[in-house]
């Protein structure tokens, strides 16, 4: 029925705007924790006392932690992405596993170590080493996020597409039909036809008109 297609209309844009705003929220959480992990980072740099050690590792293992829960939100991001675009979805799932977000890990449990045992040198040069794979996770889901967002305006440029053609092919059948309706005498036979054809052209016109509504909304 018409209100059945109208609510998975409805029930369709609902899960995109969920897909989108899962994205959003990944890419917000993951800016934060490259701000922190970039403050983190030149605490290190100019480490003094032993006071400070303790304060950045831990502050090294709270992100570490939210770096394994972003891991686990991007699945949830790939599963809601999946039935709009199976390009970003695999994206999203090489990302998951990619060498940046397992060396990030690495990095960051290293410097906790390193911490730990007061070697600040070798602390310097693995948290420099995370920030760089924090930033490349960054510019990764960066990217699949724009492309994902571009895939949708390509697709409602299609429909409109198709749409003007539509259109287009139907104000052709009209002004043919006119001119052979214009043609004909009040009594022949073939003005049944003509109706016909008008009530076909009018019947797709409609249909047309209700896909670009459909497709502003």
């Amino acid at each position: 029925s018409e209100i059945e297609s109208e609510l998975d209309r409805y029930i369709d844009i609902f899960k995109r705007l969920q897909a989108e705003q899962k994205l959003t929220e990944l890419k917000n959480r993951l800016e934060k924790l490259v701000q922190q992990k970039d403050k983190l980072d030149r605490d290190i740099e100019s480490l003094d006392d032993t006071y400070n050690e303790n304060r950045i590792w831990q502050e090294e293992l709270r992100g570490l932690e939210e770096l394994a829960n972003i891991n686990d939100e991007i699945q949830d991001a790939s599963d809601l992405i999946k039935p709009f675009s199976q390009k970003s979805s695999i994206k999203l799932d090489e990302l998951k596993n990619s060498s940046d977000f397992k060396l990030a890990s690495k990095n960051i449990e290293t410097t906790i170590s390193n911490l730990k045992n007061n070697n600040i040198k070798s602390a310097r040069s693995s948290s420099e080493l995370s920030l760089n794979n924090l930033k490349n996770i960054q510019k990764q889901l960066d990217s699949i996020q724009q492309e994902f967002q571009n895939e949708t305006v390509s697709e409602m440029a299609e429909k409109l597409k198709k749409i003007m053609r539509d259109v287009l092919f139907l104000s052709k059948e009209q002004e043919q039909l006119r001119e052979e309706t214009l043609s004909l005498s009040r009594n022949s036979s073939m003005l049944k036809e003509m109706a016909n054809k008008q009530q076909i052209i009018q019947d797709q016109l409609n249909q047309t008109i209700n896909q670009m509504i459909d497709l502003s909304k």
